[in-house]
């Protein structure tokens, strides 16, 4: 047999080809719109999104407790911050309305009323419980330096 027949049989059987194997643009973009859409779902089914909810107002009633206390320090007035289930406000001591925050995702374990002094103290200072989704969140204020944390 002639060299011209073996090179179209393996031409055929595919081990060389003269033409060109890659996909194309369109085929990428469907198959990454698939893959982030089955991503997606199974995010939303496993309930990470929840968790993670909570955990985000946990973190912004935190920076809230802790922007009460800098107001304190550098404007030298009292501040307070009151809790009640679930909704915080924070006032000037014996003035001004600041925020009023409703809480959508975290629930207060009682009622707080916590008060910053221009000078560092903090008057009914505890550790503070939210419930959120079977998770519990404490937010401890240390009572000299009104250092502010939180722990889960």
């Amino acid at each position: 047999m002639s060299l011209y027949f073996y090179v179209i049989l393996f031409t055929y059987i595919g081990g060389y080809s003269m033409k060109k194997k890659a996909f194309s643009l369109i085929e990428l973009i469907m198959v990454l719109a698939i893959i982030s859409m089955i991503l997606s779902i199974s995010f939303l089914k496993s309930g990470a999104y929840f968790k993670m909810r909570g955990k985000k107002e946990a973190q912004n009633l935190l920076a809230d407790i802790n922007y009460c206390r800098h107001k304190s320090l550098s404007s030298g007035f009292d501040y307070r911050i009151e809790f009640i289930e679930n909704n915080y406000k924070i006032k000037k001591y014996g003035g001004d309305f600041i925020k009023d925050v409703d809480l959508k995702y975290l629930k207060a374990a009682s009622t707080y009323d916590i008060r910053f002094k221009p000078t560092g103290p903090v008057v009914n200072a505890k550790t503070i419980k939210f419930i959120s989704d079977n998770r519990e969140y404490r937010i401890y204020i240390s009572p000299i330096g009104g250092r502010v944390r939180i722990d889960e």
